[in-house]
């Protein structure tokens, strides 16, 4: 991947007004932050960036990617770099996939599942799992695409109700 010079130059001149070292990943990580995707070109085509940057939430680049509305190229190209861990979780225990599943976008989620060895039922530290994510936030297409996926298993769900039991809970469907 090539690095546009002015652009990369004037994010470093964004970063050091804002006391940001740029080279270690904090910028890579706020440019994440902010779903700058020609900013994040620029800092993954310098060959010292950390990629595997956290911020103080315990989230990677991939996870910010994830929850963002528009973050779907972001994510893209950045599961095109094989140094990124799709199975990095943040401080709470929150997998990247439960940020998808959380997303009113579903075209994270579609391509994280395509991954064969990724664990749908993964529960972070609440024991939430992305299936209860989506079903908590409403997000009819991520529950109905998690439902589709056979390795899922509906019933695990942080507090022992059923799905229809949270969703009718939380005021979120119509029945």
């Amino acid at each position: 991947m090539s690095v546009n010079r002015g652009l990369y130059q004037l994010w470093k001149k964004y970063l050091y007004q804002h006391s940001v070292d740029h080279e270690n990943g904090a910028g890579l990580i706020l440019a994440a932050g902010k779903g700058t995707l020609s900013a994040m070109c620029c800092f993954l085509g310098v060959p010292s960036v950390n990629v595997h940057v956290r911020n103080v939430a315990g989230q990677t680049i991939l996870h910010l990617a994830a929850q963002q509305h528009d973050g779907f190229y972001i994510m893209m190209m950045l599961l095109r770099d094989s140094r990124m861990d799709i199975y990095a979780t943040d401080t709470v225990g929150r997998t990247l996939l439960s940020y998808a599943a959380s997303n009113d976008d579903c075209r994270p989620l579609s391509v994280l599942l395509r991954h064969n060895d990724i664990d749908v039922n993964m529960a972070g530290v609440q024991g939430k799992t992305p299936f209860s994510y989506a079903v908590n936030r409403g997000h009819k297409k991520a529950v109905k695409k998690l439902l589709d996926d056979t390795r899922l298993d509906p019933n695990l769900t942080s507090d022992h109700l059923s799905p229809i039991a949270i969703a009718a809970g939380s005021g979120s469907w119509s029945f």
